[in-house]
């Protein structure tokens, strides 16, 4: 598969004193896991979840419990997926599902502990707390799959501030799949949160970092990464931080998949062609003349992250291999058909209100002329034969 190149857009200048980036690191890494989970540790995490229950059985209160010496709190009810125990503690977050079923566990670190120990150190850690409790890969060669990743720039620009009104909206771009064009937060006829993109797939969402952290998440240990000179290796001590926006990148499992970046080294290795690939789908930009804003230029917001990545413009190609059964697909596929056909043949029957069959059928025989008449036919057909080649097939 070719590799996939960015839209021919330009990047806006950045004004002099525009704003400037204080930091940009990951603030959200999930991982799902194939691993066997010992018949042991599933029966201490059984018997620690009755006692929570046992101790408040309106099963609000955690309960202390331990992986490998370090301390955690049980949750006293489960989550979402089967997941039967929740194990959480500073630096993560731990799912466990049935033992029976595989890809049962996940886990994801703690912004905090991303931003003070870094993801590297924190999954070394992860699977040395894992390997300890006895839980093996039930396939060394394949056992990790990313399930969400989100990247942050934080950028302290006034400027921005004073942009940020309701018809920014209006300067966003989207693929047309998505349906979105941007949603917002208002308050005072101030945007506060703008969000491009559906968080199912792919998200880009823009908002105000420091009023989130004095309404909201109280996160003022930012203050002093924002503060740090890494030159000088001083930190300036401030605590009215203002008109620091955050771009942030939300990268979901189904588009890491489609990608094929959805394992940990596969990502990493290319994260900044994700980045850029995400932020140019997904994109506000700096309004023109010209009529059509997709042709508009990325807003300077934008500039600065993309410029700090060095503004990758060739994207990992997407992988549409069709997977499943040969049936299932075929039923869903004549069902289209004969909905299409039908939509059809009462749009051309619409005065009279009545279906029938000569009409379906005189449809279905253009149909078939189109296609043995589009010069495209031999290279369509061999896409289709790639992208059903897995179907029936185990992957």
């Amino acid at each position: 598969m070719k590799a996939r190149t960015a839209p021919q857009i330009k990047l806006a200048p950045v004004p002099k004193g525009y704003g400037r980036l204080l930091v940009h690191e990951f603030d959200w890494w999930q991982e799902s896991l194939n691993v066997s989970i010992p018949g042991t540790l599933w029966q201490r995490l059984k018997d620690a979840k009755e006692r929570a229950v046992e101790l408040d059985d309106r099963r609000a209160t955690p309960i202390a419990f331990q992986l490998d010496d370090i301390p955690f709190q049980l949750q006293p009810r489960g989550a979402a997926g089967g997941k039967e125990f929740v194990l959480v503690n500073e630096h993560y977050r731990i799912e466990i599902g049935s033992p029976n079923r595989e890809w049962s566990m996940s886990w994801r670190a703690t912004s905090a502990a991303i931003w003070a120990e870094g993801v590297e150190k924190l999954r070394n850690k992860i699977y040395t707390i894992l390997k300890f409790e006895g839980c093996r890969p039930n396939d060394p060669d394949d056992y990790i799959r990313l399930s969400r990743v989100d990247y942050c720039f934080d950028i302290e620009s006034p400027a921005f501030t004073r942009e940020m009104v309701p018809n920014i909206a209006e300067q966003t771009v989207c693929p047309k799949e998505t349906k979105v064009r941007g949603d917002w937060v208002v308050q005072r006829d101030m945007v506060e949160t703008l969000t491009i993109g559906l968080g199912a797939t792919c998200q880009v969402q823009i908002y105000e970092k420091t009023k989130e952290i004095t309404e909201a998440s109280n996160k003022t240990w930012l203050y002093d990464i924002w503060g740090f000179d890494p030159e000088t290796g001083e930190c300036e001590e401030r605590l009215d931080w203002s008109d620091v926006w955050r771009v942030e990148i939300r990268l979901r499992k189904t588009w890491l998949k489609d990608r094929k970046v959805n394992t940990p080294d596969a990502f990493l290795a290319s994260m900044w062609e994700c980045l850029s690939d995400a932020l140019y789908n997904r994109r506000l930009c700096k309004r023109t003349t010209d009529s059509n804003r997709r042709r508009w230029p990325l807003h300077p917001i934008y500039t600065i992250a993309l410029e700090t990545i060095g503004n990758p413009t060739r994207f990992k190609s997407i992988d549409r291999t069709a997977t499943g059964r040969a049936d299932v697909l075929e039923k869903i596929m004549l069902q289209n058909i004969a909905g299409t056909t039908r939509s059809l043949a009462m749009l051309r029957l619409r005065e009279a209100g009545v279906f029938e069959e000569s009409e379906a059928e005189d449809i279905l025989q253009t149909a078939m002329k189109l296609l043995l008449e589009d010069q495209l036919h031999p290279e369509k057909i061999r896409r289709a034969t790639e992208k059903y080649a897995l179907v029936d097939n185990p992957v």
